[in-house]
């Protein structure tokens, strides 16, 4: 479900470019947005079929000018295993994705800094959560650090799928992230009939 789930979001937020609307009323710009999207990656092996879709996604046209980063990893409290898929990240992103599993604070410093130079170019984020919340939460922990007087309210947007996902995020990091930017939680897209396309 996830895989689809995935497939979709990525459809809906790109097809047609520029259409998707999130609480603001605000529109990926294609020209100065930026496309995270985390995979946590544990107890099953759904994300990848998610990475296979968004490869699929971002090699053909028009999709390929979208600017975007991939992170492994980026599991919350849930227990289970790790699925390693550094091969598949490779085969399908080449350097464009990090690995929070192996090393979490390079993830994020690697991943921050890709993230600031886009919203001091006037850029917004936009992050399909293909797990849990907690690397954002970090992730946006750290951006207002280090840009304490931006507004990142009006420039960060997640998109959440899992009501499970929910429920294995860290308490306080899933809080953060929906009083601190733009959270959507969409029907559940691991249910039978969730409502979603």
């Amino acid at each position: 479900m996830k895989t689809l789930f995935f497939k979709i979001l990525v459809i809906l937020l790109f097809l047609p470019l520029g259409d998707v609307i999130c609480q603001e009323n605000k529109k990926f710009d294609l020209k100065k947005d930026f496309l995270l999207v985390n995979f946590d990656c544990k107890t099953d092996v759904d994300d990848l079929h998610s990475v296979a879709g968004l490869y699929t996604l971002v090699t053909q046209m028009p999709y390929k000018k979208i600017k975007f980063h991939a992170v492994a990893g980026t599991y919350g409290i849930q227990k289970g295993l790790y699925v390693p898929a550094n091969e598949l990240f490779n085969l399908a992103f080449g350097k464009n994705w990090s690995d929070a599993h192996l090393n979490r604070e390079l993830a994020l410093i690697n991943v921050k800094k890709k993230v600031k130079k886009v919203l001091l170019n006037q850029g917004e984020i936009w992050i399909a959560e293909a797990g849990q919340s907690d690397f954002s939460a970090a992730l946006i922990r750290a951006l207002k650090t280090d840009l304490p007087k931006f507004d990142l309210s009006k420039k960060i947007h997640i998109v959440q799928h899992s009501n499970w996902n929910e429920e294995v995020t860290n308490a306080a990091d899933l809080s953060f992230v929906k009083t601190e930017i733009d959270y959507q939680k969409i029907p559940d897209g691991n249910a039978v009939g969730n409502g979603t396309p």
